[in-house]
């Protein structure tokens, strides 16, 4: 870290610039520390392209052209966002008409098997086409498909192998067979009949069930051979994407070519007024004719790329409005939005950006002459945007609010960076505290990296231990090999592999889970809390680790109470829901919302949603465990929604839970009436006297001795 020019002491004028000391001793060795854990975090190359465009520039016309080396690297960083625009989409050309047909041919994403399967499939309905059947669904067309392999119009082999495949209990051999099964599904479930379905044309079948073994979209971005005009515009989240990552080094860039700083002249007068030089070239004077050509050129670059590009993006995404959240325009601008509260959607694009932007005025342009004033706005702007992350929250909370957590951690970093460093310039202390500083600066930035890891870790671990698990099972159920040895080695590493990834996995799992029970009829859940057990070295470990990752159980709670509170503040701000909501409708989406598909769209999302509550009120008496995450995912999919979709849902979740719980207590026997046993001598007194009031009435001929109980209160209910 270099010291500033006002902690040196003022050298005299006929001593020489040698004999200057630095008050500051700043250890070399923590600089170069820091410069080695932001390189962690730094996935951009450090290239100076523009200092190599410089070079050839001055080369090219030597001294008879002075501007040319001025201006190359300005025409250059101009021309970078067209030039990446440019080598985006022939990346993306590469990918989808070289790369992806090769991996297709190769088997790595469409197998020739499964072909050949559907010709075998084919084959088999070719032979049975019942005339008589109208029954849809693919469960009649499985039977059907069994019912004439009975015969023997087949070989053995092919017997075997179309049984294979068609059986239902072995078909999760893998991704050919299993992806053929999910054809026929949704081939058999869209014909009208199986008889009409199987009196279709051989080769539309075919069709039929080849376009369901392609994916809609390859590597979630592209559609499968498209023409360069679709290519374009399935690119376009990758040029967003690339744009956006350039925004940093453009603004930098832009503006270094404008810094000026005063610099005093040795002038034979008594007035040394300073002049404002060019800082990149100090032998040009700011804003006169040798930097008009550059200053003009970076405004233009400030205009267009650095201000332009974020609101245009911020824009597009404005305008879309209710469809903000739906599956291709999070697709589209989901790098931007994701992750995020749906009202502060705008997070990335406007506060963040102008957070950087606000450093980089400060630290590459004059708005401070002073040195001074230049490190005291360091510390005031992160303040700023500390005090802000703090009081808004803007990230979701699918894990107790991990996101907004390690934002708060790292903007108090940052703050105690530059606030630290900023009173050792001004203080200028010895040399030891200068290192006691120093290294309490490095363990800081050290354990705020290594904390940031851990929740990395964390996450990497549960997407490998699921692909494990599944990479496992369709092993399991795949034909074995020719190679035993080859076969029983990778066996072997495949389990080395899962108890390692499952038992680095148990360290970042929650310790207690923290769980509500609930059923359809209960107004309330109940809270099970794990039991306290002795804790011994191990289970102190993972119990501390569980604290650190904000998975106890006091984070837990919190959690769900902020999901509570979300969601009420949902319903009466946002949705036009006129009634106050109840805990059963929260505990109702909760419950409903773990049947859910994994990847459903979000127009698609009400609907699965009220198919799911209709299955959650026929089971009225059974026990639905629901976490704390559930919650919070559950208001998170319920904030996603239109807002007219969201007030019908809460009005489907009233009709379905709240008045069938009323239908179901008012018709309930009226035994629940019958006064309760005696608990203490007011309550047999009490009986007493009722006995005696029943005596003295005189009871009707044609009433039973049962009536005067129950008809007295005709169409109660207990509350």
């Amino acid at each position: 870290m270099t010291a500033f020019p006002w902690s040196e002491e003022e050298a005299s004028e006929e001593e020489a610039c040698d004999n200057c000391t630095k008050q500051l001793l700043w250890p070399p060795e923590v600089t170069d520390a820091i410069d080695g854990i932001f390189s962690l975090f730094s996935l951009d190359p450090d290239m100076n392209v523009g200092f190599m465009a410089q070079c050839h520039a001055q080369k090219l016309f030597g001294d008879k052209w002075y501007k040319a080396a001025m201006l190359a690297p300005a025409v250059y960083y101009l021309c970078l966002p067209v030039l990446t625009i440019l080598a985006t989409l022939l990346i993306c050309s590469i990918v989808v008409y070289v790369v992806l047909p090769l991996a297709r041919i190769s088997g790595l994403l469409y197998r020739k098997e499964a072909e050949a399967l559907a010709d075998r499939v084919l084959e088999v309905l070719k032979r049975k086409r019942p005339k008589d059947s109208t029954e849809p669904g693919i469960a009649r067309l499985v039977t059907l498909v069994n019912e004439s392999l009975k015969g023997k119009a087949l070989e053995e082999k092919d017997l075997s192998d179309v049984l294979d495949a068609l059986d239902p209990t072995k078909l999760a051999k893998g991704p050919k067979v299993e992806t053929l099964r999910h054809a026929v599904v949704e081939t058999g479930a869209s014909g009208v009949s199986v008889a009409e379905l199987l009196e279709t044309d051989d080769c539309k079948i075919k069709e039929a069930i080849c376009k369901h073994l392609r994916p809609e979209m390859y590597l979630g971005l592209f559609k499968p051979e498209p023409p360069p005009r679709r290519l374009l515009w399935d690119s376009v989240p990758v040029i967003w994407l690339t744009l956006m990552a350039l925004w940093p080094e453009l603004l930098e860039k832009f503006l270094h070519m404008i810094r000026c700083a005063p610099m005093v002249e040795d002038r034979t007068d008594e007035l040394k007024s300073p002049v404002h030089r060019l800082l990149p070239h100090p032998d040009v004077l700011c804003l006169r004719d040798n930097h008009v050509p550059l200053a003009a050129m970076s405004l233009c670059g400030l205009v267009t790329w650095c201000f332009g590009l974020p609101l245009a993006l911020f824009a597009r995404i404005l305008l879309l409005r209710q469809n903000r959240q739906d599956h291709e325009n999070r697709r589209r601008y989901g790098y931007f939005i994701h992750g995020l509260e749906p009202r502060f959607w705008y997070w990335d694009l406007v506060v963040k950006r102008a957070d950087i932007g606000m450093m980089l005025v400060v630290a590459y342009t004059s708005v401070a002459d002073d040195v001074r004033a230049k490190l005291l706005l360091f510390p005031i702007i992160s303040g700023i945007q500390l005090g802000i992350t703090t009081w808004v929250r803007p990230y979701a909370n699918p894990q107790s609010e991990i996101l907004d957590f390690l934002e708060f951690v790292l903007l108090c970093v940052r703050f105690v960076l530059f606030s630290t460093v900023a009173a050792l310039l001004i203080f200028l202390p010895s040399s030891s505290v200068v290192w006691i500083w120093a290294t309490f600066l490095i363990v800081l930035l050290a354990a705020a990296a290594a904390y940031a890891g851990l929740h990395f870790l964390a996450q990497v671990l549960r997407t490998v231990s699921n692909e494990l698990k599944m990479d496992t099972e369709q092993e399991m159920q795949e034909p074995q090999i020719d190679f035993p040895k080859v076969q029983g080695t990778k066996e072997k590493l495949m389990k080395v592999a899962r108890i390692s990834v499952d038992w680095l996995r148990t360290m970042f799992e929650p310790d207690e889970q923290l769980k509500f029970r609930w059923s359809a009829d209960q107004a309330m859940p109940d809270l099970s809390e794990p039991n306290e057990k002795k804790e011994r070295l191990i289970p102190r470990l993972r119990r501390w680790m569980s604290m650190m990752l904000r998975l106890d159980i006091f984070t837990q709670k919190g959690a769900a109470i902020k999901a509570i509170q979300e969601f009420n503040d949902l319903c009466i701000r946002r949705v036009p829901y006129k009634k106050l909501p109840t805990t059963r409708m929260l505990c109702a989406l909760a419950a409903s919302s773990q049947e859910l598909p994994d990847k459903v769209k979000i127009a698609d999302v009400s609907n699965k949603w009220k198919e799911s509550l209709k299955k959650l009120v026929e089971e009225k008496k059974k026990k639905w465990e629901i976490e704390s995450h559930v919650f919070t995912n559950a208001v998170q999919m319920f904030a996603v929604l239109p807002e007219e979709e969201a007030s019908k849902l809460l009005e489907f979740v009233q009709d379905t839970v709240e008045r069938e719980d009323v239908h179901h207590v008012a018709m309930e026997p009226p035994v629940a009436l019958a006064p309760p046993p005696p608990t203490s001598p007011a309550s047999s007194m009490l009986r007493a006297k009722a006995k005696e009031a029943e005596a003295t009435l005189e009871m009707p001929s044609n009433v039973s001795e049962e009536a005067p109980r129950y008809g007295s209160l005709p169409g109660s209910i207990v509350c």
